[in-house]
């Protein structure tokens, strides 16, 4: 059980999230209580964000007393980078030599395969930032 010094329910809503654009987020109170009531009209313990904007959110605990707290939810882009060169130049120089994606981000499944004309599996990296890439050997 929570107490507050000024006897109404408080600090239970961040002032401010930041969630990914196209993304959906879920908000929720720090602490549970025994009814909620959210700007969408909600009456959940949470939420799914679609939208920036200010949101708040009317709670009552156990012994009756309400709160109301905002929250302004704003976005930003979450956007992995992934480049896939379209040549590479094998000649040892030192440039350019090894053909690999060169990510941006963080990934959740990554799978990277070289594979020739008849369908055979010629490289392939079982990690981003693999060090090898792929080297020619007269593929």
């Amino acid at each position: 059980m929570h107490t507050y010094p000024n006897g109404t329910p408080s600090g239970f809503l961040p002032a401010e999230m930041t969630k990914c654009v196209n993304l959906y987020e879920k908000i929720k109170p720090l602490t549970e209580f025994a009814s909620y009531l959210w700007s969408t009209g909600a009456t959940t313990p949470s939420i799914t964000i679609h939208n920036p904007g200010e949101y708040w959110l009317e709670v009552t605990d156990l012994t009756g007393c309400k709160g109301k707290e905002y929250t302004t939810i704003t976005t930003r882009s979450c956007m992995n980078a992934v480049y896939i060169p379209s040549a590479f130049t094998p000649n040892k120089d030192g440039r350019n030599d090894i053909f690999k994606p060169l990510i941006d981000g963080k990934l959740i499944k990554y799978e990277f395969a070289i594979y020739d004309r008849w369908g055979q599996i010629v490289s392939s990296a079982p990690k981003p930032g693999y060090r090898l890439g792929w080297k020619t050997k007269g593929h």
